[in-house]
């Protein structure tokens, strides 16, 4: 009953929110970006069996009406389905934008410019450090629900700032809040802020760094994976710099993180600092041909307790692979990894993607 009492008063908010725009000039945008993907591995990993097929369909949609917002974005697949986004936003001035909803969390590069429309990345995998929560082995909120603004400078800056409440960890992981059927057993406190040099407004050439503070409680999780006493929370605070930058032909992307997690149990406490980095090279061979590789490192993960909790966790890959430009709006992928797991599981994998963007 609570959860349909909730849903519905979301449904009718935006509801009364978009009502006007039908009747004046708006500009607007709806987006679908399936994808399909093939994948074999040279060995089975945690609830994954060798060889998968995995469909999917990434569904986005955008309003602007002076200075109201409106964005959503639905992604449904065999193993879930999830309003990823639902944000509504309004413009305090010309260059700044207040958002109330769930968004994603302004960490880093990778998780700000790129959502789930698997089309828009070179790449077919996400770095490991920057994995969904709800899937993927992810550690860190990748998604939040409350205040987002965001907004450049007069100078060549750009900055986010986000207040919200950020995800609990479950047995099965991390688990944001699922803005359309929301609970009473949701996440804490999480704020993250972010500050970008931008060079060249024409260029994508720009360096950054990030700051983050989240307040994680925990539901039926024990410490030291099941062998010591049960948490009662998580403090995970971290830093980190990114760049993005192109030489002609070449395009870099790079991240580094550095966390501190301290897991709490009514009688003990634990802290661990770990640091995760990624680069990634796009190198431009003609108008439709991309060559892609990435390196993913992640220093002190051995015996970490939090990371411990993630057993499948990336906590380091190496990558090549090629994209293809099938039409305008549509990519052909293939990709090479070799990967190491948390649980300290090595395996090789060869992928195959196709993915679009309609209309």
């Amino acid at each position: 009953m609570c959860k349909r009492f909730n849903f519905s008063i979301i449904l009718t908010f935006v509801t009364l929110c978009c009502l006007p725009l039908t009747a004046l000039a708006y500009e607007g945008e709806f987006l679908l970006f399936p994808t399909l993907a093939g994948l074999h591995r040279n060995a089975p990993i945690i609830d994954h069996p060798q060889d998968e097929i995995e469909p999917s369909l990434d569904a986005f949609y955008s309003v602007t009406h002076e200075r109201f917002r409106f964005l959503a974005e639905y992604i449904a697949a065999p193993d879930h389905k999830m309003m990823e986004r639902l944000q509504i936003g309004w413009l305090p001035s010309a260059s700044s934008t207040l958002w109330l909803g769930r968004f994603h969390n302004p960490l880093g590069y990778w998780n700000t410019e790129f959502h789930h429309g698997n089309y828009l990345t070179t790449t077919i995998s996400r770095p490991g450090i920057v994995a969904f929560e709800e899937h993927g082995g992810g550690v860190l909120p990748m998604h939040l629900s409350g205040l987002l603004w965001e907004g450049t400078t007069a100078s060549p800056f750009s900055y986010s700032a986000a207040m919200g409440i950020g995800p609990k960890m479950e047995m099965m992981g991390l688990a944001p809040v699922e803005i359309l059927q929301p609970t009473k057993e949701h996440g804490r406190l999480s704020a993250t802020a972010r500050l970008v040099y931008k060079a060249q407004e024409d260029k994508m050439n720009e360096f950054g760094i990030f700051t983050a503070y989240t307040r994680i409680p925990t539901e039926d999780v024990f410490m030291d994976m099941g062998m010591g006493p049960m948490l009662t929370g998580i403090t995970q605070t971290l830093v980190g710099a990114e760049i993005n930058h192109e030489f002609g032909n070449l395009r870099l992307i790079g991240e580094w993180y550095l966390v501190h997690n301290r897991l709490e149990a009514s009688s003990t406490s634990d802290s661990h600092t770990f640091s995760s980095a990624y680069l990634q090279t796009d190198y431009s061979l003609r108008a439709n041909w991309i060559l892609f590789g990435r390196v993913e490192h992640t220093a002190r993960a051995k015996d970490d307790p939090y990371l411990d909790l993630r057993p499948e966790f990336v906590r380091s890959r190496s990558l090549a692979g090629i994209r293809y430009a099938l039409t305008r709006n549509q990519a052909l992928k293939l990709e090479l990894s070799h990967s190491e797991q948390q649980d300290q599981t090595k395996f090789r994998q060869v992928a195959i993607e196709w993915s679009a963007v309609f209309p």
